[in-house]
């Protein structure tokens, strides 16, 4: 999410916390994050409903395993 958001244009540290404060309401069961992510107006402005979802697919989050596996893994 954090990336999508940079990608749309907004500096990294502010789009750091508008993931955190979703995600540290999600934390405190005051929500679920896709909702809560879908409800914020700032991050709305820039990322679409389906951009939102298309983040917090599994294949999406898993895109880079395999390399990040291999990379820690790796002998040195």
């Amino acid at each position: 999410m954090l990336l999508a958001l940079v990608d749309a244009g907004q500096p990294r540290q502010e789009a750091y916390v508008w993931v955190q404060r979703n995600a540290m309401k999600a934390f405190h069961g005051e929500g679920v994050f896709l909702e809560l992510l879908l409800a914020d107006r700032e991050i709305r402005e820039l990322l679409s409903e389906e951009t939102i979802r298309a983040q917090l697919k599994l294949p999406h989050a898993l895109a880079h395993c395999g390399a990040i596996i291999d990379r820690a893994l790796e002998e040195r």
